[in-house]
């Protein structure tokens, strides 16, 4: 689904059937007792995704999808990851764009939130206000805002991994 919605950006908003429908022989062929929902799951985040907020990017700048993966530190851990892709919004603001399709717990997204910040941050040059969290299951953006407490809270489980580890 992921990879359905940075060639739709790349692509300017066009082929939208072309994609979808690849998109969803990839899932089908991927088998299993699953593949009929995880289809169902990844057609209803495209198109969410293309009706809630494909609209409101102005430019799509980057896929990130297959980036390098070379690791920000926080507490003598290295944190590996990144955003799915880069854009601008309607207001011109570069913008560093999660594709949320899952559905956890919310001190638990959260924190996955800052740690991404924190990627953002160190690998991107960008800030944590730049973060667009799209919940692809419910259509509306997650607003992400830097706490204090939320950040003792992964520095403090990261170094206690650190140790462990």
């Amino acid at each position: 689904m992921r990879e359905a919605v940075v060639r739709f950006c790349a692509g300017g908003g066009d082929n939208f059937e072309g994609i979808l429908s690849d998109m969803k022989r990839r899932a089908e062929e991927m088998g299993g007792v699953r593949s009929r929902k995880v289809v169902a799951d990844n057609e209803n985040a495209f198109v969410s995704f293309v009706e809630n907020f494909y609209p409101k990017i102005a430019k799509f700048k980057r896929n990130l999808l297959r980036d390098q993966q070379s690791g920000v530190s926080l507490e003598g851990v290295a944190l590996l990851g990144t955003p799915h892709l880069i854009a601008v919004d309607q207001k011109g603001d570069t913008r560093y764009v999660f594709l949320y399709a899952a559905k956890w717990k919310p001190n638990d997204l959260k924190s996955y939130l800052h740690l991404l910040s924190i990627i953002i941050e160190g690998k991107h040059g960008g800030t944590a206000d730049q973060l667009w969290c799209m919940d692809l299951r419910a259509g509306k953006t997650h607003k992400f805002k830097k706490s204090e407490r939320l950040a003792t809270r992964c520095a403090d489980a990261a170094r206690h991994y650190a140790r462990v580890f």
